[in-house]
């Protein structure tokens, strides 16, 4: 199955009150696991700047690094793939997966990601409701395949890739953590088909 793992960065929660500044996406594919490591995997992101020129940030924000904050204004080079500019961010997406689409494509992506329909997918599509055309309607959360019985909540990233044994720190920038979706992904599900066996 081909997925995308998709991550973005805001200046705040509320896609009503806050701004998508941007988005990173990696391509798997669960036929690639032997053959392709994730550092290979094709990749991209880009720089979202609001339509209307005006940039609505919570102060409080906790994601809005300095780095990142940095490559926005453009004193600093973007660290990933630039995604081709091709005018609103639902074309800059398709221009980005067209490519990649299998031949058992349907028109729509699976989405994966750390809560991507209930944050991602919303402020995609604030940013530009036609995203919400790009992806099907279910998408994969890593947390739901780490929870335990114990849990008062999902397990954010962190305990998702402790619980999956995967290294590091979360990096909270956009590339690194859909990287990091991916690592948990395959990670979870190598060891669910190693007990089948």
């Amino acid at each position: 199955m081909r997925y995308v793992s998709i991550d973005v960065e805001t200046t705040g929660l509320d896609p009503r009150l806050h701004s998508l500044i941007q988005v990173a996406m990696v391509i798997d594919d669960t036929t690639w696991w032997k053959t392709k490591a994730v550092e290979e995997l094709p990749s991209g992101c880009t720089l979202v700047y609001p339509s209307d020129g005006v940039l609505k940030v919570d102060p409080k924000c906790p994601t809005l690094t300095s780095s990142l904050w940095q490559e926005y204004c453009g004193e600093v080079s973007v660290n990933c793939n630039q995604m081709p500019r091709s005018g609103t961010l639902s074309s800059e997406i398709m221009d980005f997966l067209w490519p990649w689409r299998d031949k058992q494509w349907d028109g729509r992506w699976t989405a994966a990601g750390k809560n991507f329909g209930g944050f991602d997918l919303p402020f995609l599509t604030a940013a530009d409701p036609e995203c919400k055309h790009i992806f099907h309607h279910r998408s994969i959360d890593p947390s739901v395949l780490l929870v335990r019985a114990d849990d008062v909540c999902l397990p954010g990233l962190g305990e998702c890739k402790r619980r999956a044994g995967v290294a590091g720190e979360v990096a909270h920038t956009a590339l690194d953590d859909a990287l990091d979706v991916i690592r948990v992904l395959r990670k979870v599900w190598v060891l669910g088909e190693e007990k089948e066996q």
